[in-house]
């Protein structure tokens, strides 16, 4: 009886545990899903306004080419 009850304590831990790592590794996918998109939208408006900044700089923005 005793074992019986080691033993289910066991898998039940274990279960728990397996659970445990499931929702850890899936919050841990979310948080780096969510980092990459705002580092991509990082990267875009950082492109936009080193684009914008050079053609102010060269005299070529669109209001200097027509």
């Amino acid at each position: 009886m005793q074992i019986t009850i080691a033993i289910t304590r066991l898998i039940i831990s274990k279960g728990a545990f397996v659970c445990l790592i499931y929702v850890a590794s899936g919050s841990i996918v979310e948080r780096s899903l969510r980092s990459l998109r705002a580092f991509k939208e990082w990267c875009k408006e950082n492109v936009k306004t080193r684009t914008a900044r050079s053609r102010t700089r060269e005299g070529n923005s669109i209001r200097d080419i027509r």
